[in-house]
C-alpha cells in the first residue's frame, strides 16, 4: 500500500486533492524563489565587475568609462552652470533696459 493509498484511506479523497493542490502551489513558489535568485545572483556578479572597471572621478579620460556617480555629478555641474548662466543673462538684459 502506498503513501497515497494510506493518505486517502485515512482522509479521505477531498482532502488528498487540497493536500496536492498545496504541494503544486508550494513547488511553484519554490520554483519562483531559485529564479529570483538566480536573477539576483547574476545582477550582484554583474555589479561586481562593473565596480573593479569604473573610475570613481569624473574627468580622467575621454573614453573611459565613469562611475554613475561621478556621470551623476556632472549632469548635476552642468544644469547648475546652465541656470548660472540663464540668470546672469537676465541681470544683464535688465541692466540694459533700465
Amino acid at each position: 500500500m502506498s503513501q497515497r493509498d494510506i493518505f486517502e484511506k485515512t482522509y479521505g479523497n477531498h482532502q488528498m486533492l487540497e493536500y496536492q493542490q498545496a504541494v503544486q502551489t508550494l513547488e511553484e513558489r519554490v520554483a519562483r524563489i531559485r529564479n529570483n535568485q538566480a536573477t539576483i545572483q547574476s545582477i550582484e556578479e554583474k555589479m561586481n565587475q562593473k565596480e573593479h572597471t569604473m573610475i570613481t572621478s569624473g574627468s580622467q579620460g575621454v573614453n573611459q568609462l565613469e562611475s554613475p556617480v561621478a556621470s551623476h555629478h556632472s549632469i548635476t555641474r552642468k544644469s547648475v552652470a546652465k541656470s548660472h548662466h540663464s540668470l546672469q543673462s537676465q541681470v544683464v538684459s535688465r541692466r540694459r533696459q533700465g
